[in-house]
């Protein structure tokens, strides 16, 4: 009996040190609960037409120390982190909006820069024309037109971290004209790295 109950509490303590626990402060977790991420600048940039059907708020995923800013009412799906427009919102079909991080694969440090790269902007840019590329010493920004259709995908890493950010926005031609107040929601992200 003994020696199942220690048998236990070494499965347990495993399963609590892996990739899914905590994150280490010197890590990439950044230590502590994030702050606030402010919505102010993305509601400041709804267009007109728009207002009343957009408005931002804030949430927060304690777990990686982060915080950012989403479209307030828009319904979470299978996909944490990633939401949608309520269906009488007429907002598109395909419109949605996402906030998370990715290790893509184990949780150590890596070259993000790179990973970034392959999983995120390689695939975006081949999806479309691209309008905008920016990179800058701790992430990339780019923006990729697909019809009527406008996708944002905003990237943050850091060198030694665990997991990079990523904040996504995919816009249907009802919600274009939103594209600022979207990418400066996604400015507002708070990452925790």
């Amino acid at each position: 009996m003994a020696r199942m109950r220690t048998t236990m509490m070494i499965a347990l303590a495993v399963a609590v040190l892996g990739c899914g626990g905590k994150k280490s402060e010197s890590g990439g977790g950044g230590g502590g609960k994030a702050k606030d991420a402010d919505p102010a600048a993305a509601n400041a940039a709804v267009p007109a037409e728009l207002k009343g059907k957009l408005e931002f708020d804030t949430a927060k995923d304690d777990q990686d120390h982060v915080a950012w800013v989403k479209p307030k009412g828009w319904k979470e799906g299978a996909i944490p982190g990633m939401v949608k427009p309520p269906d009488d919102a007429n907002l598109g079909f395909m419109t949605k909006y996402a906030v998370g991080t990715n290790c893509d694969g184990t949780c150590t440090s890596k070259d993000w820069p790179a990973v970034a790269d392959k999983v995120e902007f390689a695939p975006l840019a081949s999806a479309g024309t691209v309008e905008r590329d920016e990179t800058t010493p701790g992430g990339r920004t780019m923006v990729v037109a697909s019809g009527d259709r406008k996708d944002l995908a905003m990237v943050w890493w850091k060198k030694g971290a665990e997991h990079y950010v990523v904040c996504r926005a995919s816009l249907e031609k009802e919600v274009v004209p939103a594209l600022a107040a979207f990418e400066a929601a996604c400015k507002a992200t708070v990452t925790g790295l």
